[in-house]
């Protein structure tokens, strides 16, 4: 199936994109408001961009992180397609992609949601059938793989946006997370069990990294015509930034700051 697509310029980039709405929103959160708060930085840093889309942040990443390598996973065939144009269009270099789903197991899952078409409206996407089934849902067997087999160095950014799965990827990392700097993370639950599952993932979080969570707008962040899903769900949206530790005493250092509201 062949899909036209749209092309826009953000800056000194060219951006091939499917969706208006889906380029728009994703320009906003990521060159207007800098949701990611990412450190610049011309070291030649790894970084990992977990849920990559169609390649805007890891177009951002490269603007702040130049020197940077990003290693990239997307597992929707369609998108990865038009992530791969966007990374050779803009001639970027040292960036490796992975057309997989990320996972606590290397085999295969089931891709659920929106996958294709010129009309797909693919942010939802995700191998967590409580987030990934809605309306017009289709589902797609993707092969899957590891975090933690590409941790293997420093990280300076870990960026993950993958629809629900981040909690069992999270528990998936072990202790290489103690190799990561920075971090945000974009948290998805659905009901009172599913933010359960948060509160423990953030726990795990916090014994390694000084942590922030700002709540997002379900109601902005979901589009209108999800709203049967919306309402009988009730989805949780929230990010999660954290920067590493270096030691117990630097926790204890910055939870008494928290306290005293420096």
């Amino acid at each position: 199936m062949v899909i036209s697509l749209n092309k826009s310029k953000v800056g000194q980039y060219t951006v091939y994109h499917r969706k208006e709405s889906e380029f728009v929103r994703n320009y906003d959160e990521l060159f207007v408001r800098h949701l990611y708060k990412l450190p610049p930085t011309n070291e030649k840093v790894t970084i990992i961009d977990a849920g990559a889309h169609i390649g805007m942040s890891t177009l951002y990443i490269k603007m702040l992180c130049p020197n940077a390598k990003v290693i990239c996973f997307e597992p929707n065939p369609y998108t990865f397609d038009i992530l791969k144009k966007n990374i050779q269009e803009n001639g970027l270099k040292d960036i490796i992609l992975v057309n997989k789903a990320l996972s606590d197991h290397v085999g295969q899952a089931t891709l659920f949601g929106e996958l294709n078409g010129i009309t797909a409206d693919t942010r939802g996407n995700s191998i967590i059938a409580d987030w990934g089934i809605r309306a017009n849902t289709e589902e797609l067997a993707v092969a899957t793989t590891k975090l933690s087999e590409y941790i293997t160095e420093d990280i300076y950014f870990l960026k993950m946006d993958l629809e629900g799965a981040e909690t069992i990827i999270i528990p998936e990392i072990g202790d290489r997370i103690k190799k990561i700097n920075y971090a945000v993370i974009d948290l998805h639950a659905v009901g009172a069990q599913g933010e359960e599952e948060l509160d423990r993932l953030v726990r795990k979080i916090e014994v390694t990294h000084a942590v922030e969570i700002v709540d997002k707008d379900v109601n902005v962040s979901i589009p209108g015509r999800w709203h049967d899903w919306l309402v009988k769900s009730k989805p949780i949206m929230k990010v999660l930034y954290a920067q590493r530790l270096i030691d117990r005493n630097e926790k204890e250092l910055v939870v008494n700051m928290a306290q005293k509201g420096l």
